[in-house]
């Protein structure tokens, strides 16, 4: 089955609504994703449409964002749904920022006779919400351009002196945080955007912040820059994406599965990407993270301290009774918590927690302290992602982690080894290992 995994709907700049667009694909018999700009508002109507119509769907997003002062754009495929809310409010500070930059650039044209109110562009976004594409087109039916293209052409682009860009989310912060959602990280149409030799110096540090794939494919390439894509997409171990970027009547010569007429997006991007999305997800699918608010720990202590007792049994049993190791326990964290030195991030499948992870910060290191899952989450994908999640919450300047392992633990000891740590004491029964940030992050994006 052919695929187009790169479409924008009435919820960003497109003309169809989500549900035009799976009704159109399930005509052409595609899989299609919904991939609007900086906004996942769409994606309930969209996938309850492909479900309705048995459609193969992937719930996405197009994020704007900056590299090295250049605008990349960034799809995130595969947006689970209790992430959808997340997306949008990322990207809610940056949204205000493209309303007055809008603004500005209406402004602008006005007093240089382009004649358009701002209200009425607004209009042609069922949503409010506006980019150049909309103020394009109200040029055009002002009869001030021949057409959309000609309007960005002589009026819209960067440095023209019209439209200033604004402020937009760093590019390696996007990679990140789409993973933290378990969503897959491709970077839209680069050879649109940048040349070649610029996306070969950016991508190591992409790939290590964890993009998954590249657009090889899309309306706007021709021969050359398919090859090119294609090479680096092999080249760079990334996998293979692609897309019309239909946007309905907004882009009367790009058309939904076929781009500009001769574009075919093969079924293997689309079943490489579902496989990849699953082997990095697994049951990790069902996870959640969220930090503990440090009110309810007494409430909650007794159903941690059950997870941690259960792992402790099996690992390495205490001579004391339950009852001395739990008082001893709750002193300990209760006392960190207190003084603000430590954090606890709860892991939840749903309403219940299956685990939990202790930890603290100070300028120089981040001391891991203690992660307990429940065993039949262990070993399943859910440190990686846990991990993933914490990379959004410490300081990028943190240069040192640290952690320290009962002896008699080989399983945690053999994952601070594989997590890029070195053992370099041995005290009181307990070995301390050190390590970098950096090096966490190679491991996380493994």
């Amino acid at each position: 089955m052919p695929c187009d995994l790169h479409t924008h709907s009435v919820y960003s700049d497109g003309t169809y609504t989500p549900a035009e667009i799976v009704a159109k694909a399930k005509r052409l018999g595609i899989a299609v994703a919904l991939t609007d700009h900086n906004t996942a508002s769409g994606l309930c109507e969209f996938m309850a449409a492909s479900e309705a119509e048995g459609v193969a769907a992937i719930a996405g997003t197009e994020l704007s964002t900056d590299c090295n002062g250049k605008e990349l754009h960034l799809l995130g495929l595969f947006i689970p749904p209790e992430h959808y809310s997340a997306v949008d409010e990322l990207m809610l500070r940056y949204s205000d920022l493209k309303e007055q930059s809008n603004i500005e650039l209406v402004t602008r044209l006005n007093a240089a006779g382009y004649l358009i109110e701002y209200e009425n562009v607004k209009k042609r976004n069922a949503t409010g919400k506006v980019n150049r594409a909309h103020i394009a087109t109200e040029l055009f039916e002002k009869g001030y351009v021949c057409s959309v293209s000609e309007a960005f052409d002589k009026l819209l682009f960067e440095g023209g002196g019209f439209y200033e860009p604004a402020e937009k989310l760093d590019f390696f912060e996007a990679v990140r945080f789409l993973r933290s959602i378990r969503a897959l990280p491709v970077l839209a149409h680069p050879l649109k955007d940048i040349n070649e030799e610029a996306l070969r110096d950016i991508l190591p540090k992409a790939i290590e912040a964890g993009l998954i794939g590249i657009e090889v494919l899309h309306s706007s390439y021709g021969e050359a820059e398919v090859r090119i894509c294609d090479r680096i997409a092999d080249e760079f171990g990334l996998i293979k994406s692609g897309g019309s970027d239909f946007h309905g009547k907004a882009k009367p010569d790009v058309f939904l599965g076929t781009g500009k007429g001769n574009m075919c997006v093969p079924s293997i991007y689309y079943t490489e990407l579902v496989k990849k999305h699953t082997e990095l997800t697994g049951v990790v699918n069902m996870l959640s993270f969220e930090f503990l608010d440090k009110m309810q720990f007494s409430a909650l202590a007794p159903s941690l301290f059950d997870i941690l007792y259960e792992n402790m049994s099996v690992i390495a049993p205490s001579k004391n009774s339950r009852e001395e190791d739990e008082k001893t326990w709750y002193e300990a964290v209760s006392g960190g918590l207190a003084r603000d030195a430590r954090q606890i991030v709860l892991i939840k499948d749903g309403e219940r927690t299956v685990g939990f992870f202790q930890y603290y910060i100070n300028p120089r290191t981040f001391m891991m302290e203690e992660v307990q899952l429940m065993p039949e989450y262990q070993g399943r994908g859910a440190l990686r992602e846990l991990y993933r999640f914490l990379m959004l919450h410490i300081p990028a300047e943190t240069p040192s982690v640290e952690a320290f392992a009962d002896l008699r633990n080989a399983r945690s000891m053999d994952i601070l080894l594989k997590m890029g740590l070195s053992p370099v004491s041995e005290e009181s029964g307990l070995c301390h290992f050190c390590g970098t940030l950096e090096g966490l992050k190679k491991w996380i994006n493994k």
